[in-house]
């Protein structure tokens, strides 16, 4: 890397779809389209050591161990095991009535995420499964008539980024509470073939996405596993709203008050700060009524700033 040099190329068949290293960088799996096989290759030799039956796959990942890798096809609701070192299937454990799924492990090997589309439903999600027992332990996100592209455990396996085709927003989720922490707005996934690819930073700072943008950088500072106000109500384009609503959300465990603006244009939250018109002022908990009567057909915006509590009141 740092001397920008190509340092080899292998000889993959085209309509590569997926590529992957194993844990201590030996080896690489290739998938591909249609009729191309998993290919295991050699990083040193660049020389394939291995192929597996398996075709028309959209998701491969290796465990945190190295030895085993885990395949999902496009059209098959399960997902296969396979031994690596005697190039054995071992396992076909894990099912749900999903397809075409990205799949990652959790950073200690104990969670395995799966993303894919319901067959019954044509909706999409992710699953967390506990790996050993194989056991289902939960759901998130559900969205009909769209797939979940990509998806990300953080550094320390708490947060779980998502990726939807036909989304605007990135979705961050908690993972042992299950729920949303917050969107990263303005992303683009509407080509697939463009907006592919989610990781973090090895601090958790950052996040790096790929979309029909390019690649973009998001900063998160997140500290822990549900910083951040969530499940606002009414909810993110919601409509035929009361012409007297009343604003609530989910606080994170650290606020201890609520900075809340309040707007008729996105534009006039964005860099709001306490002197602006906007200002609703510091909410002790975590509701609003607002006091004037909205207009009909008026489109509003509403912005909350949490404030963490003692020592530093951030």
């Amino acid at each position: 890397v740092g001397a920008r040099k190509k340092l080899g190329e292998i000889q993959a068949p085209p309509n590569v779809n997926d590529v992957v290293f194993s844990p201590d960088g030996s080896m690489i799996a290739t998938s591909g389209w249609f009729n191309s096989p998993v290919r295991l290759w050699d990083v040193q030799t660049q020389s394939q050591i291995g192929s597996l039956p398996f075709f028309d796959i959209r998701a491969l990942s290796f465990s945190p161990d190295g030895s085993l890798l885990v395949i999902g096809a496009r059209d098959d609701e399960t997902i296969w095991l396979w031994d690596l070192a005697s190039q054995q299937q071992v396992g076909a454990v894990i099912g749900g009535g999903k397809r075409a799924r990205p799949m990652t492990f959790s950073p200690d090997g104990r969670l395995l995420a799966a993303g894919g589309t319901e067959v019954a439903s044509d909706s999409s999600s992710v699953s967390l499964w506990h790996f050993e027992t194989q056991e289902l332990i939960g759901t998130l996100g559900h969205f009909t008539g769209k797939s979940v592209l990509s998806i990300a455990f953080s550094p320390n396996g708490q947060i779980l980024a998502q990726d939807v085709l036909w989304e605007d927003p990135i979705h961050l989720w908690d993972v042992e509470g299950q729920k949303e922490l917050g969107l990263l707005m303005g992303h683009d996934s509407d080509d697939p073939g463009l907006a592919a690819g989610l990781i973090f930073t090895p601090d958790g700072k950052w996040l790096v996405s790929a979309s029909a943008n390019g690649v973009e950088l998001w900063e998160l500072n997140l500290p822990g596993a549900a910083p951040i106000a969530f499940d606002p109500r009414p909810s993110d384009g919601e409509s035929d709203v009361y012409h007297r609503p009343v604003l609530q959300w989910e606080p994170g465990p650290l606020a201890e008050q609520h900075d809340l603006y309040f707007g008729s244009t996105r534009d006039q939250l964005v860099d709001a700060d306490p002197t602006s018109s906007t200002y609703r002022g510091r909410q002790p908990g975590n509701r609003y009524v607002v006091p004037e009567p909205l207009d009909w057909g008026q489109t509003c915006y509403w912005r909350i700033d949490e404030v963490n509590g003692a020592p530093d009141y951030t």
